[in-house]
C-alpha cells in the first residue's frame, strides 16, 4: 500500500514555470527558450525530473471566490506532458506522502490530532477507491418532471473528468499543495498513525468519503449531487457541531476555532453557516445566457423543484420572458448562479420587486459551504475540540462504515 503511486495533476496551461534545484525554467508548448518539450512540431511530448520541485503560479481554489495563485514546492517525480497544445504539469508521489499534504491543505496543518487522523483515514480511502476499477454501471440521470418542451440541462462533475491523470489538486478532488501547507509535525504523525487505514462498507468495500467545508445543519445524500445511487453510510445526519453557536462555546470562540482549523485564504470566509447574495435581474440574466445559450431573455423567476435531505437544490427551473430550463444538479445550479459558485445550493429564493412589475433583484438566503455529503469539515473539528476521537468522528458522519486495514 505504502508504495501505491498517485498521478496527481497540478497545472494544466499553455506555459508552465518550474524550478529544480534551485534553477528556474519556462516550459512551453511551442517556441524557442522551451524546457523538456519538443517544440518542432510534436503533438505530444514528455519532460520527467525527479524533486523536489517548486512549481510557479499554481491556481488554487480554481473558479471559486477565494481563487488565487501561488508557488507550491512537491516531493515526487514532476512529469510535463504536452498534448493538443497544451501542457499538464503531473506529480507522481506514493499515497501516503500525498496524504501527508492533503490533510494539511484541506485544513490547516495545526489541527487537533483526531481531526488530522480523521481527515487521514477520509483522504486515503478516497483517493484509492479512485484508483481502483469501478463496478458501478453508470446509467443516464433521472430527470424531473417538466412541462412540454421544457429543455433539462442534466450535469455532475466528478473524478473521472480527467484524462490525463488520476486527480487533481483542488477542490474539485481533494486539496493537495505540496509540503508548502505542512507547516507542523502533527499532519506527518497523523498519517503515520493511520497508516494503511481506510473506511469499509458493510460489505468490505472502500467507501465513497466525500466531505466539504460546512453543512449548515444537515447532511446530504450522494444522489442529491452526483450519481442516482446512494450509500448507507452516506445518509442525512443532523449535525449540532458546525454552527456558529456551538463554536462559541469552544476555547477562543468560533474566531478562534476559525484560525486554529482553517488555512488563511478559507479564513476569509465568514458567513459559512448562513449567508445572503442578491443577483440583480440584469446581471442573472447575463450570467444565465452566458453559461446556458437559451435565449430565455430576462430572468422572471427561480424556482426549486426538487431539494435533498439538507435542503439544497437538486433541480431547479430558471424562468425567462422567453422560455424556461430545468438545471440540475447541485453544483451545475451554483455555477449557473454565480461568477464563481455560489457556497452552496441550499437556500430560498426571495425577489425585490421593479417599477415594472418584474423583479428587479433575486435575493437568495443560504445555508452550508459546500456539497453537503459526508463529513463536515468544521462540524468534525468542533467535534474534535470537544473530546471526540477519531472514530467516534467517522461514526458519526460516516454511519455503518468500518475501519479496517487496506488490502
Amino acid at each position: 500500500m505504502t508504495d501505491t503511486i498517485i498521478h496527481v495533476g497540478i497545472i494544466d496551461a499553455p506555459e508552465i514555470d518550474f524550478s529544480i534545484g534551485g534553477k528556474r525554467h519556462h516550459a512551453c508548448y511551442l517556441g524557442e527558450g522551451c524546457v523538456g518539450i519538443d517544440h518542432n512540431g510534436a503533438t505530444s511530448a514528455t519532460f520527467e525530473s525527479d524533486g523536489p520541485f517548486t512549481l510557479h503560479h499554481v491556481v488554487i481554489g480554481k473558479q471559486f471566490h477565494w481563487q488565487q495563485f501561488e508557488d507550491q514546492t512537491f516531493l515526487g517525480r514532476l512529469r510535463l506532458t504536452a498534448e493538443d497544445g497544451m501542457l499538464h504539469a503531473i506529480n507522481d508521489v506514493d499515497v501516503e506522502t500525498y496524504l501527508k499534504s492533503v490533510i494539511s491543505s484541506e485544513m490547516a496543518a495545526t489541527n487537533h490530532p483526531e481531526l488530522l487522523k480523521t481527515h487521514a483515514i477520509i483522504s486515503r480511502s478516497w483517493v484509492l477507491r479512485q484508483l481502483a476499477p469501478s463496478d458501478a454501471v453508470e446509467e443516464p440521470l433521472k430527470l424531473p418532471e417538466t412541462t412540454a418542451g421544457e429543455k433539462v440541462i442534466a450535469r455532475i462533475w466528478d473524478h473521472d473528468d480527467h484524462v490525463h491523470y488520476d486527480v487533481c489538486a483542488d477542490d474539485h478532488c481533494q486539496r493537495y499543495q505540496g509540503i508548502t501547507r505542512q507547516v507542523d509535525r502533527k499532519a506527518e504523525e497523523a498519517v503515520e498513525a493511520t497508516r494503511g487505514l481506510v473506511l469499509t462498507d458493510r460489505d468490505g468495500k472502500l467507501c465513497d468519503t466525500r466531505f466539504y467545508k460546512a453543512c449548515g445543519g444537515s447532511t446530504e445524500r450522494f444522489s442529491a449531487c452526483w450519481q442516482d445511487r446512494d450509500y448507507h453510510y452516506l445518509q442525512p445526519v443532523h449535525d449540532p457541531f458546525c454552527h456558529p453557536s456551538a463554536l462559541e462555546r469552544l476555547s477562543g470562540g468560533k474566531e478562534g476555532v476559525m484560525r486554529l482549523v482553517l488555512n488563511g485564504y478559507d479564513r476569509t470566509t465568514v458567513d459559512y453557516d448562513t449567508w445572503e447574495e442578491t443577483i440583480e435581474t440584469p446581471v442573472l440574466t447575463k450570467r444565465v445566457e452566458e453559461r446556458l445559450h437559451l435565449g430565455l431573455g430576462r430572468i422572471l423567476d427561480l424556482e426549486p423543484l426538487q431539494r435533498g435531505a439538507s435542503g439544497r437544490i437538486v433541480w431547479l427551473r430558471i424562468k425567462g420572458e422567453n422560455g424556461s430550463v430545468v438545471i440540475g444538479k447541485e453544483l451545475l445550479i451554483r455555477k449557473v448562479l454565480s461568477d464563481t459558485h455560489l457556497k452552496s445550493s441550499c437556500f430560498t429564493v426571495g425577489k425585490r420587486g421593479g417599477n415594472d412589475g418584474r423583479p428587479s433583484a433575486f435575493v437568495l438566503h443560504g445555508k452550508g459551504w459546500g456539497h453537503g455529503v459526508g463529513l463536515c469539515q468544521i462540524g468534525a473539528a468542533a467535534m474534535s475540540l470537544q473530546g471526540y476521537s477519531c472514530e467516534e468522528i467517522l461514526k458519526f458522519y460516516f454511519p455503518g462504515a468500518r475501519i479496517a486495514p487496506y488490502s
